[in-house]
């Protein structure tokens, strides 16, 4: 694709490139969005200097899924103008279409920096945070095997509470040591734990690692001992 060079740039092309953005916004008011592509295209190559024929198109992109244009299209208005919100929210946009929670997460952190009172921007960067945490949150799953969610498996001090961290915590208690000659302190759970938990997971909010492996830990050994098939009797006139 033939974008031209800043040097080529005449007064008349200038023009021409206008009149056919007029178009392409048109087309893409209609959801024509491959035509409007195609028309913020030939605006570009009469007149590469706009950073907005960049972004428009980019948002072409995004409508039809094809993210990896998106991206491209707002880096070249980046390199234009590099305090354009626009393209920053263009890129975050197709960063999240993508997965890429962490690189969408800086994009919309330079929107909400350039346009402090875009609320959309901030709800958006806020579900950004969320998203990129339980993506890192799957991955730390992952690595896991069964035999290690086992409790003599796994050494919780790896996995330490956050110190951002604002949610419930655990109550702790002393325990008998494995080795039987002392004491140690452990964390259980408890029904204002359990309660408490549960009003910040409605809320969309997420555990500590830490703790999400105890409840594990916990339910294994409350359902280990039990048969895997249970018999019920039900009286023949229910």
């Amino acid at each position: 694709m033939n974008n031209g060079s800043l040097q080529e740039v005449t007064s008349d092309n200038i023009l021409k490139a206008e009149v056919i953005k007029a178009q392409a916004n048109k087309l893409f008011g209609a959801k024509k969005y491959t035509e409007a592509m195609e028309e913020y295209t030939k605006a570009i190559e009469l007149n590469p200097s706009i950073p907005s024929y960049y972004t428009n198109r980019a948002l072409c992109h995004i409508r039809l899924e094809s993210y990896g244009g998106a991206i491209l299209d707002a880096d070249k208005a980046l390199e234009l103008d590099p305090n354009l919100a626009k393209a920053y929210y263009r890129r975050a946009s197709a960063h999240m279409a993508l997965g890429k929670f962490q690189e969408a997460k800086k994009d919309y952190t330079e929107v909400v920096r350039l346009e402090p009172n875009d609320k959309l921007a901030k709800l958006r960067l806020s579900s950004c945070i969320k998203l990129a945490k339980q993506m890192a949150f799957a991955k730390a799953l992952e690595s896991l095997t069964v035999k290690q969610l086992e409790a003599d498996q796994i050494d919780f001090d790896n996995y330490r509470i956050p110190d951002d961290y604002a949610g419930p915590r655990m109550p702790k208690r002393r325990v008998a040591s494995k080795d039987g000659k002392g004491e140690v302190e452990e964390e259980y759970i408890d029904e204002g734990f359990a309660q408490a938990a549960t009003e910040w997971l409605r809320d969309q909010k997420t555990l500590p690692l830490r703790y999400v492996l105890w409840i594990t830990v916990q339910v294994q050994r409350y359902l280990r001992p039990l048969p895997p098939v249970i018999d019920v009797s039900i009286p023949n006139d229910s």
